[in-house]
């Protein structure tokens, strides 16, 4: 607005206002205002620019859908809860998708993000996890950088917290409180995760050794790789 008063330029600039709630833009140190610095995030100056790509972004891995929702080697009765829980998505949801390992879950999160018109952008949470007191902030800017380039975030790794540590568990949970938006979180089968009550839990079943080579060789051959001898895996 070219006739934006003062007033209304420090109203979208207070703490509590979109642009910084949601780290678009970033205060300094110090609290007198006007003379606080300001810092843009930079993937929203590319996306301003038109170059908006996951180039770069190394906190985030891109999990293309390899195959559709029906396609998936999941029990007919997963399906049809999974379908029921997300037939009215929320804005802010937070789904938890626990299993062992091979048993579809980034899979399944990936085929749900597309249907939603979105990637599925994966954070390792183990980086993080070292000095969780101190990458805090890197952390909500991953959530923030995989939201802006129309990604459903999904933290994964966070089963190497300790059931004993509340301190992580609590840093993490309000990570993920202030995330403005929906978000995944994959964790194996017996693990609890570190968020507000109200999530949508799945629970994946395990794959068969047949079915685990199916899903291998339906992933391997949408990269263009054939698989002929299961011992090749």
């Amino acid at each position: 607005d070219p006739h934006a008063s003062p007033h209304d330029v420090a109203r979208e600039l207070d703490r509590t206002a979109p642009l910084i709630r949601y780290g678009l833009v970033r205060p300094g140190d110090g609290h007198m205002r006007p003379f606080v610095a300001l810092a843009v995030e930079p993937l929203v100056l590319r996306i301003l620019r038109g170059e908006a790509t996951t180039e770069g972004v190394e906190e985030i891995r891109v999990v293309p859908a390899t195959v559709g929702f029906e396609d998936l080697l999941l029990p007919a009765a997963v399906k049809d809860r999974v379908a029921r829980l997300m037939e009215t998505p929320h804005a802010e949801a937070r789904v938890v998708v626990r299993g062992r390992v091979g048993a579809g879950r980034h899979p399944l999160l990936a085929t749900r993000a597309a249907a939603a018109g979105r990637g599925l952008g994966v954070i390792d949470a183990s980086p993080y996890l070292r000095d969780l007191r101190n990458q805090l902030e890197p952390l909500r800017t991953a959530f923030l950088r995989a939201r802006l380039l129309g990604l459903l975030p999904c933290l994964d790794g966070l089963e190497a917290i300790g059931s004993d540590d509340l301190s992580t568990r609590d840093m993490i949970r309000e990570v993920l409180r202030r995330h403005p938006g929906p978000l995944a979180i994959r964790l194996p089968w017996n693990a609890q995760p570190p968020v507000d009550a109200g999530y949508l839990a799945i629970d994946l079943p395990q794959l068969t050794a047949d079915q685990r080579l199916t899903s291998w060789q339906l992933a391997l051959a949408s990269a263009g790789l054939y698989v002929r001898d299961p011992l090749e895996l």
